[in-house]
């Protein structure tokens, strides 16, 4: 399992938010307090939103659906890419090659990516996020308080994501995998009687000669009969 610990998001720094002069009163239930004229965000509810975040997207990859990953912003571009490549998934710069609507989309910083949250919500695409303590969470179906600045911040999130996917796609393929050699077995035809004879090894010859049993497959009774008439 590819969760988070509190003592990886404390040396990410995923605890800082804003400014408090710079911050959205709906991000309230998720912050812890203020320190310094910034906010600290409540990382025991991170852990926790996290885990039920990471079994979504694991999930959706389970079921063969596309992960699409967005971050647009400098901070969090180089992070996106390479973990979308590496969870061969998509990116923003990847849409025109998708064949079909993504089952999910990860986000870093909403405020930033107002277009992509319209979209998905437009679609009807699950959304999961980090949402700094100045985002507003309605707009989100799985909320990941967290500083959306920090560049080690915002690679554990999505290297954890990324593993999620990872995870969800092995799944899938086992799935595939088994249900492909079930068919297979199911379309082998059963070996019949007359195309073979069974031949059953008696001894290994160390006693003795060796000695087979041929199994042979037993005359129908009505060709017995018409044989014995013929030879009398």
């Amino acid at each position: 399992m590819s969760y988070i610990t509190i003592r990886e998001l404390l040396e990410a720094g995923v605890h800082f938010g804003h400014q408090t002069k710079r911050w959205n009163p709906k991000m309230k239930k998720y912050i812890f307090g203020a320190r310094n004229g910034i906010y600290i965000i409540d990382l025991q509810q991170t852990v926790k939103l996290f885990k039920t975040a990471h079994d979504f997207i694991k999930g959706i990859a389970a079921e063969g659906k596309d992960i699409l990953f967005v971050g647009t912003k400098k901070q969090a571009s180089e992070s996106i890419y390479e973990e979308a490549n590496r969870a061969e998934s998509f990116y923003v710069e990847r849409i025109s090659e998708m064949k079909r609507l993504p089952g999910a989309i990860f986000i870093i910083d909403p405020k930033n990516e107002a277009i992509a949250i319209k979209e998905g919500r437009r679609l009807g695409i699950p959304i999961v996020a980090v949402v700094d303590t100045n985002c507003d969470p309605d707009d989100i179906d799985f909320v990941i308080p967290g500083n959306d600045d920090a560049i080690r911040s915002i690679r554990l999130f999505t290297s954890r994501i990324a593993d999620a996917c990872i995870e969800g796609k092995q799944i899938y393929q086992e799935r595939q995998n088994a249900e492909s050699d079930k068919q297979g077995k199911e379309s082998q035809p059963a070996e019949s009687g007359d195309e073979k004879l069974a031949v059953e090894l008696v001894s290994d010859g160390t006693d003795g000669p060796v000695v087979e049993k041929i199994k042979r497959k037993t005359a129908p009774v009505k060709e017995t009969i018409e044989a014995t008439e013929a030879t009398e």
